[in-house]
């Protein structure tokens, strides 16, 4: 079972608040989860080889082209949150 403590640190990991209803649902649906997880360690593998793409894919590639990027005025154009032309993120707790 999940316990409120690893909630809490899933979200602030993810920098989201979550009020205490949020946090009993997602406290379920991770218990949920990790059930899954535990019916699939059940399964016998022994002998079988991993597949890493269930169906065969055809590998299809292009040749790159060279296009007109954004100027910088264009790309901080929609926002206040820049600092050093980079964007500015919020700050971690």
């Amino acid at each position: 079972m999940v316990d409120k403590e690893s909630i809490e640190q899933v979200a602030k990991n993810a920098r989201i608040r979550l009020s205490d209803g949020e946090k009993e649902v997602f406290r379920k649906d991770f218990d949920s989860i990790l059930e899954s997880f535990e019916s699939l360690d059940k399964i016998d593998t022994e002998g079988v080889d991993p597949a890493f793409h269930p169906v065969e894919l055809d590998e299809e590639s292009r040749e790159d082209k060279v296009e007109k990027g954004f100027s910088k005025d264009e790309v901080f154009a929609n926002t206040n949150n820049v600092e050093k032309d980079c964007f500015k993120g919020p700050r971690a707790k």
